[in-house]
């Protein structure tokens, strides 16, 4: 593994992932009135397609966010670009609101509209 790599980078191979079109689903949560569990519905959902540059950054923030004491957790997957990240989801430090990215790897917009239902 490189020294400018991390567990959640190693495995990232740029060159098939510059070709590929990433598709991030990120959707924002918030406390329920009692405070011990999150809402099920979202209070916030966007969709829009990233680069691959900006995929490595997510996952390359992981550490630092974890080290400042926020709660991240990322799910790996088998996709065609390899085995990497699919979901992150971050947790603030004070747990007043829970953050998941939910990353797809994609030939083009077209795919995505059309297999997975978004809206890009």
């Amino acid at each position: 593994m490189k020294k400018d790599r991390n567990r959640y980078t190693a495995n990232l191979r740029m060159e098939s992932l510059q070709a590929a079109c990433i598709v991030v689903v990120e959707r924002e949560y918030s406390r329920t009135a009692s405070g011990k569990s999150w809402k099920a519905k979202p209070n916030r959902s966007e969709t829009r397609q990233i680069t691959a540059q900006n995929y490595f950054n997510y996952c390359d923030s992981i550490p630092f966010f974890k080290n400042l004491g926020g709660s991240e957790t990322c799910d790996f997957g088998y996709t065609y670009a390899g085995y990497i990240p699919v979901e992150i989801r971050s947790i603030a430090p004070d747990h007043s609101k829970k953050i998941v990215r939910r990353f797809y790897n994609v030939e083009s917009p077209d795919t995505a509209r059309n297999i997975y239902k978004l809206a890009i």
